[in-house]
This record gives C-alpha cells, structure tokens and sequence, in this order.
C-alpha cells in the first residue's frame, strides 16, 4: 500500500489546497511532488523504531518517555522544523500528578434505619477527585439528576433549581437522544460528569454503568479506575471530591433504598421537564491518597506562515507519543512491555512523514504550520489538555487540528473514516480530496462511542 495515499488528504488540508468551491479543491504538481515524499518505508522505520523494547512502551514521566521526546526532537529538528513551545524551545513540560486511592472494602449507605452494603470493584469504583491526602465525606444525601446536564443550545437543564452543593449526585451516563440520536457529544463523556457537578458545587458523583450507555462492559472500569491514575497537576481548577461509578444493578439498589424504583427515574429523565429527585439516602466515605508529581513533555515544531494576512492563523497537527509503558504481569511476575505500534506509535510516524512532505514545499506556507506531539494521552488526554490551556498560539487564531490516533493497518481502503464529520468547514474540502482519489468519506462507524471526544 502507498501510505502517501493514505495521508496525501492530510498534507493538503490546510495551506496550499486552492478551493475553487466552498466544497471543491485543486491539487498542484508541487502538492504531489510534496505528498511523494511520504514512504511506507519511512512509516516503517519510525513505527519499528519507536515500539521497540528500547522504548520500553514510552511509558510517561520515565526514561522511555525522555527518550522518546528527544527522538521526536531530533527528528523534527532535522527537516528544518523551528521550536514552537510556549515560551521557546522543542518541549512544553507537562505537569502531572499521580494518585493512588485508597478505598475501603465496602461502602455502607443508609436511609433512616435501613442500610445498603456495597462491595469496591464488584460493585462500585471510587477515586478522589482532588489532589489531597486525605478526602473526607460524611453524611452526604444521594440526589438523582438523571444525565447531569445543563446545555442551553438544547434548552436543557437537569438541575433546574435545586442546590447539590455537598451532596452526592448519582448520574446516568450518555447524554439524551433528542440531542443526536445515539451519538455521544461531549454531555456524554464522564469527564463532563464531574465537571459540571464541580461547577454545582456537589461533593462527588456516582455515574450509573450500562455496558450500552457506556460502549464498554464493566470490566474496563475496574481496570481503568484502578491503581496509580494521572491528572495534570491542580492548578485551582473546581474538582468534586469523589468520582464514582456503580454498576446498574448496584445503583438500583440505591435508588430503591430510598423507595424509589430506578427505571422510573431514568424514564422520566428523558424529558426537559425532569426534576432532581432526592434520594435521602446518605453516604459516608473516607478515601486516603498517595501522591508523587512529576511531569511528561509535549514535543512542538512549526513552520512559519508567509502571508501578512494569514500567517497568524495556525494549523495544527497532531498526534499523541506516549504509550502504557511497562507493567507487571500478575500471573508470571514478568515486567511487560506494552509496545504501541499502532497506538499510537503509527500516528506519531503519519504525522513526521506529513511534517517532512511540508518541509519540501518550494514555496512558502500561508499559515503556519504546527506539529504537536502530545504526552500523556493514555492517562486521559493530558498532553492535549495542557496545550489547550497553554498554547503556543492563541485558540482563536487555530485554523484547524487534524489529529491521528492510531493509522489504518488493513491495507488500501476506497474509504476515509471521519471523527468529528460536521464539526468544521473542512468537510468539504476532504470529500472533495478523497473524491479526487477515488474514495469516499465515511462517518464515525460507531458514534455512541464519543470518539471525536476522546481523542487527543
């Protein structure tokens, strides 16, 4: 397979595609001559090279992860590329802090003289939500807020005018179908979740697991919840003090504690009129922390635009460099390294093989251009976040993001899956590319699964 076929839209996207249409697009000979420089055997090279044993799984803030950033330096550095951190250099340092939470065995809740005993890992998943040592909650009342969501552009509130503040918020996952049908929108992440339960000023949250309304079983948030977890380190942000999961068959015997019945509940929360109910149930919990800080790097290059009007706007590539890293193997006792060909060592070798075709433009950019390779990404989007945060160009001058998370493996596709289709004017212009190449843009496959939204 020619990747530079693959990839040959992403290279044309941004600053030297001329648009007859709003929707139609004419490639040059210099484009070509530019999208030939991207090689299967370039790709190659930096996938074998990256997710080799040397790497160790470039796993974040460890010798691996370094030594990865100064690779990524080195090549970005030898196309011609100029350091593009906020503040100079190749390297945006990325702060973070690891925490492990101690959870009691069980959780007892109570409602008057009636008491629930939960089981942590079969039946609930706890983690403190700020970076202390000791999180306390006592006597907390449960209040139902079926999605938890306050969205204006839907005429949506599901708090209404009920204070949460100091309580316990148990919270269906997703977000309601008459806002996309099926697919997840950002209401319907976890972390929107917490955050909005933050902003209301609630203690923690408890979210109510499906297999269907999560797009993953059970099992994968006993092992996502578990252990040492990273965040970005506290820089004031609003934050509940637990976050929270229970199984369905848990959180219905929360919810018929207090007397109500839960499929009830969450039927009623399907309609703008819904009203938090209060559970009256209480729960006390006391979580302990480990803590240690330290910190990953995004790596950031650019090439700078020539046009007096459009160099300030940027477009940005980008793809994540990190991986799981290195894990014991609890039945061997091994150390396994966990290599990331496809995740995403595939995407950081799309987007050097993309930055390389730019670099061989005889003529100068538009708009500049940056490469942002992204740490951090497996602990949740950490890298991405923090760039967010601290920019190398202001967010309202960013043109455009193409991010690559894991490149195609099955070999040549007549099709071009979009993450985030209708979420910019670049629809147009990449149908009209692909179109070009004989192929078609496809939607994503799998739209319950959010992942536009979990993408780096």
């Amino acid at each position: 397979m020619k990747l530079s076929t693959l990839l040959l839209p992403l290279v044309l996207l941004s600053t030297q595609v001329y648009a007859t249409t709003a929707n139609s697009a004419v490639i040059t000979p210099e484009m070509q001559a530019a999208a030939r420089q991207i090689t299967s055997e370039d790709i190659s090279e930096h996938v074998r090279y990256i997710s080799s044993d040397a790497f160790e799984g470039r796993g974040p803030s460890t010798r691996a992860d370094k030594k990865t950033q100064e690779y990524l330096r080195s090549e970005l550095e030898n196309l011609g590329l100029k350091p593009a951190a906020p503040g100079g250099g190749w390297f945006q340092d990325v702060p973070l802090g690891g925490m492990t939470t101690h959870v009691p065995q069980t959780l007892t809740l109570s409602h008057g003289t009636k008491q629930l005993t939960l089981k942590n890992h079969d039946d609930f998943i706890a983690s403190a939500g700020q970076q202390k040592s000791s999180i306390n909650i006592k006597d907390a009342e449960i209040v139902f807020v079926g999605y938890g969501v306050v969205a204006p552009e839907f005429n949506w509130n599901d708090f209404k005018d009920v204070d949460v503040k100091g309580k316990i918020i148990l919270v269906m996952n997703h977000n309601p179908a008459v806002f996309a049908g099926k697919t997840r929108l950002y209401y319907g992440r976890w972390t929107y979740k917490y955050e909005q339960a933050a902003k209301m000023g609630a203690a923690g949250v408890i979210i109510i697991h499906t297999t269907e309304s999560a797009a993953y079983p059970w099992q994968v948030v006993q092992s996502s919840w578990t252990g040492e977890l990273f965040e970005l380190k506290d820089e004031g942000k609003l934050r509940v003090k637990m976050k929270g999961w229970a199984t369905e068959e848990a959180s219905r015997n929360i919810v018929e504690l207090s007397g109500h019945d839960l499929d009830a509940l969450r039927a009623a929360a399907e309609s703008r009129t819904f009203r938090p109910v209060s559970l009256g149930v209480k729960i006390s919990l006391d979580l302990k922390n480990t803590i240690h800080y330290s910190q990953s790097a995004n790596v950031i290059g650019m090439i700078p635009g020539s046009d007096p009007r459009l160099a300030k706007e940027a477009v940005i590539y980008s793809a994540h460099h990190d991986h799981l890293g290195m894990k014991i193997d609890p039945q061997s006792g091994k150390s396994l390294i966990y290599h990331g060909a496809i995740d995403n060592a595939s995407g950081v070798s799309g987007l050097l093989s993309i930055a390389k075709a730019y670099s061989k433009f005889d003529k100068p950019l538009k708009r500049t251009v940056y490469f942002v390779l992204t740490a951090s990404e497996e602990q949740g989007l950490l890298g991405s976040e923090y760039f967010v945060a601290h920019p190398s160009v202001s967010v309202k001058d960013m043109a455009a993001n193409i991010n690559i998370d894991g490149m195609g493996f099955y070999g040549r596709t007549r099709d071009i899956t979009q993450f985030g289709q209708g979420m910019s004017s670049l629809d147009g212009v990449l149908e009209s590319l692909a179109s070009q190449q004989g192929r078609v843009v496809k939607p994503d496959p799998q739209p319950e699964s959010g992942s536009f939204y979990r993408a780096d």
